[in-house]
């Protein structure tokens, strides 16, 4: 056992490569924010997402949703670079820079850390506990694209109530229906788009995000209790 767990590459199985793409389009994401590039930048996490759950449906199909230690471990240290920190920049770079809109990307960071941590020793295969920080991450760089008046303080109470949400007791279930193939395969076409298309895209993204955060609580309170 030891021996096999000495070698590195026989630990990875195709869930982790998507994990891994996650990862590096989380790192260009932040290449391309440090030079300007909010487009390029936006690309790279919202493609981020999709490997994201790329990887779930993968473990799904392959492996019968057996997830090895390892894979744990790979997909929590991507998503925090490209849901917890990657956001975290985007807001610090798109609001004022004062030391009170330094402290809510901390926290936000903070949170995304904790939470998968949490995550890892639970292990919970029905759902989550808070909302995941895949889609606060998502949620919060969707809404900082946009042009809006009151922009920090909107934002900066935005990027608070998805904090909350992360280390909310609220149960949030995974989604497992056979539409999420073609709305992923959409997302891919949009996402890589331009112009309106593009806009679209995000839009979509967002109402599916919300909508999650906003059905999961209903559908955990009137879902039959084991006694």
């Amino acid at each position: 056992m030891k021996k096999k767990e000495n070698n590195l590459i026989s630990l990875i199985r195709y869930p982790d490569l998507a994990s891994l793409g996650n990862l590096l389009l989380g790192f260009l994401g932040v290449i391309f924010l440090l030079r300007n590039n909010e487009v390029a930048f936006l690309k790279s996490i919202l493609f981020a997402g999709l490997l994201d759950g790329l990887d779930g449906l993968i473990a799904r199909r392959r492996y019968q949703d057996s997830s090895s230690s390892f894979g744990v471990e790979i997909d929590s240290l991507a998503d925090l670079v490209s849901f917890g920190f990657a956001p975290a920049l985007f807001f610090w770079v798109k609001t004022d820079l004062n030391i009170f809109y330094l402290v809510i990307p901390m926290a936000f960071l903070a949170v995304a850390l904790l939470r998968l941590a949490r995550y890892n020793i639970t292990k919970e295969k029905s759902g989550f506990i808070g909302v995941p920080t895949t889609c606060t991450g998502l949620i919060l760089i969707i809404l900082l694209s946009f042009n809006i008046q009151n922009y920090n303080l909107i934002m900066g109470i935005s990027s608070l109530v998805l904090t909350s949400l992360m280390i909310s007791p609220f149960h949030f279930p995974k989604f497992r229906t056979k539409f999420l193939v073609p709305i992923g395969l959409l997302l891919v076409f949009l996402i890589s788009s331009q112009g309106n298309l593009f806009y679209i895209g995000k839009i979509i993204l967002l109402a599916l995000l919300l909508a999650y955060i906003l059905i999961s609580p209903v559908i955990e309170w009137n879902s039959p209790k084991v006694s």
